[in-house]
């Protein structure tokens, strides 16, 4: 399931861990290729413990508890895709999270990955195809369980071209390189987790800069 969108609308944190941090064996898959398993917490604190744990640990790790000096950081800002179109509000928070960090001795510069933009296409192919390869025998026994929207999803992922999938991985590993890329120069990348303030329930659409985009 999801961590960091819910946690982000709930007000309370998500880790979402390094993939295969944790193993996702006797948990129901819905993409083998991008299945997170981690915690949601009230504090940071409460989801370094709780991972800790997940991942087995008897004792806390320091990292479990221990406070980071900022000094000297080196700090990326994802901006381009992941900043267009972002709500005023929720630019006016980064805005000032950036402010604060530098305020506290870290280096915050601009970073950018040139194939973000492919992301959510990516994505859906990727969930779509392994989702419905993985719940191929519920679309036949009974997807009327699956609910409406579920079963769309699956459905679509019955009739995209193999290519098409391979595509998707393909430009996947190439901004994983990018990421990659920006590690070598940067401690920590940071970017909003929502683009704009969180939507009500039901909501189809959100409005940012008198533009309505679907969710």
């Amino acid at each position: 399931g999801s961590i960091r969108i819910p946690s982000a609308c709930c007000g309370v944190v998500g880790f979402k861990p390094t993939f295969a941090a944790i193993d996702t064996k006797d948990t129901i898959t819905y993409s083998y290729s991008m299945d997170h398993i981690g915690p949601m917490g009230k504090y940071v604190s409460d989801c370094a413990q709780i991972f800790s744990s997940m991942l087995g640990y008897v004792d806390e790790p320091l990292w479990a508890y221990s406070k980071i000096n900022l000094s000297g950081l080196k700090i990326g800002r994802l901006c381009g895709y992941f900043e267009e179109p972002l709500d005023r509000i929720v630019r006016h928070a980064i805005d000032h999270l950036c402010e604060l960090l530098v305020t506290c001795g870290a280096n915050v510069e601009n970073a950018d990955i040139s194939l973000a933009s492919a992301t959510p296409d990516i994505a859906r192919t990727l969930s779509y195809v392994e989702g419905a390869a993985y719940n191929a025998f519920r679309l036949k026994k009974g997807a009327a369980k699956l609910g409406p929207d579920v079963t769309e999803k699956l459905e679509k992922g019955t009739v995209i071209p193999g290519i098409l999938y391979i595509h998707a991985q393909q430009v996947r590993l190439k901004i994983a390189e990018e990421f990659n890329s920006l590690f070598n120069r940067f401690d920590i990348l940071i970017c909003p987790t929502l683009r704009s303030t969180v939507p009500l329930v039901g909501a189809e659409h959100v409005a940012i800069d008198n533009n309505n985009y679907p969710l």
